[in-house]
């Protein structure tokens, strides 16, 4: 009789684990519209590093599971899914270029807000930024950059 019961429980605590790690898997969002990066006033980025950076978020946001599908910018969705779905826009604050050694990173801020598209209902407000390592290379940089502010996207957004 324990033998069932703790079989019973478990297979219970099976099932509840895999539905809830299910959920965790399904993407928060069905359409995500990423517009260009802005640069702010004082902030020299190539032009190159934003579509780099532009290009590797809107992969990041699909993998990190917050959209299911990305559009590019001006794209289009079947207008019923306007509620689930999102436009991301984002301009970068402040860029302080590293310095040659280790003891002086530089500085990479962005300021992000997201919108749900049915009502332009903004969603989140994401202010922060990340060090840059000296030595950085501006490709090595939009993808470790797209990755941060994805992440940060999608616990703001949970």
């Amino acid at each position: 009789m324990r033998r069932w019961l703790l079989i019973a429980l478990l297979l219970g605590l099976f099932t509840w684990t895999a539905s809830l790690s299910a959920k965790d898997n399904s993407p928060l969002f069905k359409f995500a519209e990423v517009k260009h990066f802005t640069l702010g006033d004082k902030v020299e980025l190539s032009q190159d590093f934003v579509t780099s950076f532009d290009d590797h978020l809107r992969a990041d946001l699909l993998k990190d599971n917050v959209t299911a599908q990305v559009v590019d910018e001006g794209g289009t969705w079947p207008q019923e899914d306007d509620a689930s779905s999102i436009v991301v826009v984002g301009k970068f604050t402040k860029f302080k270029e590293a310095g040659h050694t280790k003891g002086s990173p530089g500085k990479l801020e962005w300021e992000i807000n997201v919108y749900r598209k049915s009502d332009n209902l903004l969603l989140a407000n994401v202010i922060s930024g990340d060090n840059v390592a000296a030595g950085s290379k501006e490709d090595e940089l939009a993808v470790t950059m797209a990755a941060r502010v994805s992440n940060l996207l999608k616990k703001a957004l949970k």
